[in-house]
């Protein structure tokens, strides 16, 4: 099929070819577009996967809350913190960590839970939930990973399932990888994965944190604030959490650098993952789960813990 479309100068726009063709002298044009626009409609129609329109502009809020047994109760972000808190002190090997004012983190013990990154694949082509992912028994679920923006299930970059390859590495775009191995949850540089090294991964980024230093130029404050969810590899557990409202990268990765000193936390590494209205944070205890963002919005992959 011919090109509909052909590049001008560098830096400006395609320019459409003439869809046109004279006909005699004096004649009306003959049109030939049909030909080129018909392929495209079949390939549309005959796509599995439903495209979507990008959203325009960031999430103001997000959806959060409260399953009690049946009852469903909707919680106001500013009651986020002191929930996740109380239900955090009813969970052996769970600590709660206020990030500064506008994030909250879980501390989870390796000892105590142990990682596994659930997502699409033969077992679940239409993606996976945060409500799915625990009825199964998580006790603590975060997400999500990275989605094409017009394709909300089709993983982008590297998402392997204990062995199985679902999606491959990109080495474009997002710098960090999530994996886990021996029970524990690791955060590497892309460009130091390679096959075998973890039973399971995703390619997340950009990192906020890189050996105990931030990661994040100041020039990201000319970029929209989202909401965001974060990872944090420690000496002895993982940290897990959410931000309350939308935030820079460059600020969440100050507060969590501050938290640290404060908390005399060892966490050399923090990564971001897909955030505004895909950032999600799940835990439950005894009969009460709290849900920070859309429960059963099917997700390309989501991370969760199992207590151990």
């Amino acid at each position: 099929m011919k090109r509909a479309f052909s590049r001008g100068a560098r830096g400006e726009a395609p320019r459409m070819k003439r869809a046109f063709s004279r006909g005699a002298r004096g004649g009306a044009p003959r049109i030939k577009m049909v030909a080129v626009v018909a392929p495209f409609a079949f390939v549309t129609a005959c796509d599995p996967v439903k495209d979507v329109a990008p959203r325009q502009a960031p999430a103001t809020s997000l959806p959060a809350v409260l399953v009690l047994e049946s009852e469903t109760r909707p919680v106001a972000a500013t009651m986020w913190s002191d929930l996740l808190c109380e239900l955090a002190d009813s969970i052996d090997g769970a600590s709660c960590h206020r990030v500064g004012d506008n994030a909250i983190a879980l501390e989870l013990d390796h000892r105590r839970f142990e990682p596994v990154i659930a997502g699409v694949g033969n077992r679940s082509r239409g993606g996976v939930t945060a409500r799915g992912q625990m009825s199964s028994g998580k006790r603590v679920v975060l997400g999500s990973g990275f989605v094409s923006e017009f394709r909300p299930i089709a993983p982008l970059g590297l998402l392997q399932i204990e062995g199985t390859v679902v999606s491959e590495l990109s080495n474009h775009g997002y710098t960090r990888i999530i994996g886990l191995r021996d029970g524990v949850l690791d955060i590497i540089g892309r460009a130091d994965y390679h096959r075998g090294l973890f039973t399971s991964a995703m390619q997340v980024g950009p990192g906020v944190v890189e050996l105990g230093n931030l990661d994040i130029s100041e020039r990201e404050l000319n970029l929209p604030a989202h909401f965001r969810a974060f990872v944090a590899r420690c000496d002895a557990s993982t940290l897990v959490g959410i931000t309350l409202k939308p935030m820079h990268l460059y600020h969440l990765g100050g507060d969590l650098l501050a938290t640290f000193e404060a908390e005399d936390l060892n966490c050399t590494e923090v990564a971001n993952i897909s955030g505004d209205l895909e950032a999600l944070l799940a835990v439950g205890a005894g009969e009460q789960t709290l849900y920070i963002g859309d429960p059963d919005s099917p997700k390309a992959s989501l991370i969760g813990w199992e207590q151990t």
